[in-house]
């Protein structure tokens, strides 16, 4: 009977995790916030369609609308480990492109405006996180552009 009951007790126990991702994505679907797989043709200069969602690994592009999203969400965008772009129709405040950056891996680009405190724009601004932008040809291709970034790490913070 022991082993019967260890058995009940795994199966009980696994459901919670694939609902967990299960209403992860329906949260974010719910405050209207378009998420996105995988470009299959990423890199070849061909455009097709992305891949399907089914779980929050699957989850390659963000797009948050002009309301409906919270902090909360932001905070979840930690949980999509191969996320690289995020976009926002409305400008940001400093706090949510704050939590934005802490919660998105090095190298996902960030495009949207941020409202600062004072009430100034930044203008269609994108961010790349985790790096810093140079103004020098760092990359030898003559070209001073958003490949010139620098990653940032505890030896190069500004």
């Amino acid at each position: 009977m022991s082993i019967i009951s260890l058995v009940i007790a795994i199966s009980i126990g696994a459901p919670p995790q694939l609902s967990d991702n299960r209403n992860l994505l329906q949260r974010f679907e719910k405050a209207g916030i378009q998420i996105q797989g995988r470009d299959p043709f990423d890199g070849t200069g061909l455009c097709g369609a992305s891949l399907p969602v089914r779980v929050p690994r699957d989850v390659y592009y963000v797009s948050l609308p002009v309301r409906g999203f919270t902090d909360d969400h932001l905070r979840l965008l930690g949980r999509f480990p191969h996320l690289i772009q995020v976009r926002c129709q409305r400008p940001v405040t400093e706090v949510e492109h704050e939590l934005i950056e802490l919660n998105v891996p090095t190298g996902a680009w960030l495009l949207y405006d941020v409202r600062l405190d004072t009430g100034d724009l930044k203008q269609r601004r994108s961010f790349r996180r985790g790096y810093r932008l140079v103004d020098e040809d760092v990359n030898g291709d003559g070209i001073i552009d958003e490949e010139d970034g620098e990653i940032l790490d505890a030896t190069n913070v500004e």
